[in-house]
């Protein structure tokens, strides 16, 4: 990052997963989530602050429907996404779509987000120093020094079906250029990347 970078910093992850197939995964609940390969970004700030992806809608469980913590979220981890509402289409009049609720959605939040194929991280403008005499000084700037993006591999299939699965490719953007890590390959199952 630049020196006395003062912006706030956005990076984007995206992939372009394989299509879901009702075939492969027959008997499976219709309601889940159907990513494929299911990456994780995570953006780390130079005192050791991670920073998650924004997700909507979801709680991570273990087998014992726990809730898990976005720190505990590791590759091979056992776990079902369920969303914090279920909404049931309804014909209950005031609601002019039945399948959202009168409550509407939960707002987002920072977190793991193992249900869709692109994911932000927003690092938020650094504090402005306070006015004096009514006068606005500069922002202090972002934390100086390494910053890291993460892209792990949390679920990566070698297999779907008869179709045979190579490593996932991906894209990453951010606010300035990127350099790789020499150890740096797209995710294979079930290591994932690490890109400074």
């Amino acid at each position: 990052m630049p020196p006395g970078w003062a912006n706030p910093i956005r990076v984007t992850l995206a992939w372009d997963d394989l299509p879901y197939d009702p075939a492969v995964d027959q008997g499976a609940d219709t309601r889940a989530p159907k990513l494929i390969n299911d990456l994780d970004l995570l953006v780390v700030d130079p005192n050791g602050i991670v920073h998650y992806p924004w997700q909507l809608n979801q709680i991570v469980r273990d087998e014992n429907q726990n809730s898990i913590p976005d720190d505990q979220q590791h590759c091979g981890t056992t776990y079902t996404v369920s969303g914090q509402i279920q909404p049931q289409p309804t014909t209950s009049a005031g609601q002019p779509d039945g399948m959202i609720p009168l409550t509407g959605f939960p707002p987002a939040i920072h977190g793991k987000d193992h249900l869709n194929n692109v994911e932000v991280v927003d690092v938020p403008p650094p504090q402005r120093w306070p006015a004096v005499l009514g006068v606005l000084l500069s922002p202090f700037p972002q934390p100086a020094g390494n910053w890291t993006i993460q892209v792990t591999g949390f679920s990566i299939t070698t297999n779907y079906g008869t179709r045979p699965v190579g490593p996932q490719r991906f894209s990453l953007l951010g606010p300035f250029p990127l350099s790789l890590a020499p150890e740096a390959t797209p995710p294979a199952a079930p290591s994932g990347v690490r890109v400074q």
